[in-house]
């Protein structure tokens, strides 16, 4: 669950270092500095989901499960960002709240 919610948030972060995206959801273009942030954000997030699933459950699971919540989180903010743009950046903030809350 933790994997999956920290993968959200990371593919969130991601997904604004887009201009299109960045646009979409604060309403302005952002700097290259800005997508730069978002960029390093969103890569250091899933890097750290990956070394949290191999702490808690070994490499062949922990690179598994990393997979699998990098897909499923990948999907639904896919979903999220044409569904409702501006509730990116909200669900990214609340995901890895939770996922820091649930952390075993």
């Amino acid at each position: 669950m933790t994997a999956l919610l920290w993968s959200l948030a990371a593919w969130c972060a991601l997904a604004l270092a887009m201009p299109r995206h960045h646009e979409q959801v604060f309403g302005r273009e952002g700097s290259a500095w800005a997508h730069r942030g978002w960029r390093c954000s969103g890569a250091a997030a899933l890097l750290m989901v990956l070394a949290h699933a191999v702490r808690i459950e070994g490499w062949s699971l922990g690179c598994l499960t990393w997979i699998g919540a990098m897909a499923v989180s990948g999907a639904a903010s896919v979903l999220l960002l044409a569904w409702k743009p501006r509730w990116c950046l909200a669900m990214a903030g609340t995901a890895a709240l939770l996922g820091t809350i649930a952390t075993p």
